[in-house]
């Protein structure tokens, strides 16, 4: 809930400055405020909840979810790196844009510590940036080979039966296919020892034919 906060307030920070942290916590100052608001006073409350978002972000699966919170560090980022190189007036206090560097009245709102700071904050951005194309990536190559694999368990089903498919013969019907075979096998067996059975009978036939007309030859010779 406090990073939260944190994270909303310091998307619309601005200056003049209108916030103070308490630990942690950044906070609003109400008008009786008269003490100190500076960078640097904010500097913990700030490590602290890009600290925090950048865990969340290394965590996280959902990658969407991700990207809209690096998102939010971005714009916190340019924020503060606008303010941070506003130029004031040493004596005045004013801000004056029109000076120009080199003058030894102007200084910038964030000074070398708060730089510091903000230097290792985008740098741990950018790390971060590039974890979030990193899973991106491996999401989607995860992603491909799993289906790839299922593509596999599907086709064993077609990739070596395509020809038996085609000739509308399945495996379960070899056997019958097989028995059929041996039974056309067994009639054509049983036709031919039919046909020698016949053949072997009017070759008895005439043979018992040739012998009686023989017979009848020989009795008509004796008479």
């Amino acid at each position: 809930m406090i990073v939260e906060n944190n994270i909303r307030l310091l998307k619309n920070i601005d200056y003049p400055l209108t916030l103070i942290s308490d630990n942690q916590e950044i906070q609003e100052i109400d008008d009786n405020y008269d003490g100190l608001n500076t960078l640097n006073n904010l500097s913990f409350s700030i490590y602290y909840t890009f600290q925090e978002t950048f865990q969340e972000i290394k965590d996280m699966w959902d990658i969407d979810l991700a990207k809209d919170k690096l998102n939010d560090l971005e714009i916190i980022l340019d924020n503060l790196y606008d303010i941070k190189e506003i130029k004031m007036n040493i004596e005045s206090g004013e801000q004056d844009p029109n000076l120009d560097y080199d003058d030894d009245k102007v200084k910038t709102i964030g000074d070398n510590n708060f730089n510091d700071l903000y230097d290792e904050l985008c740098v741990r951005f950018d790390e971060h940036y590039d974890l979030i194309h990193q899973k991106k990536c491996q999401s989607v190559l995860f992603n491909s080979f799993t289906n790839f694999c299922k593509l596999l368990l599907k086709s064993k089903n077609y990739l070596y039966n395509h020809d038996i498919f085609l000739i509308d013969i399945s495996i379960p019907n070899m056997n019958d296919f097989d028995n059929e075979t041996d039974n056309e096998q067994e009639d054509n067996e049983k036709e031919d020892n039919e046909q020698e059975d016949n053949e072997q009978e009017d070759n008895e036939q005439e043979d018992n034919e040739q012998e009686d007309n023989q017979s009848e030859d020989n009795c008509d010779h004796l008479d």
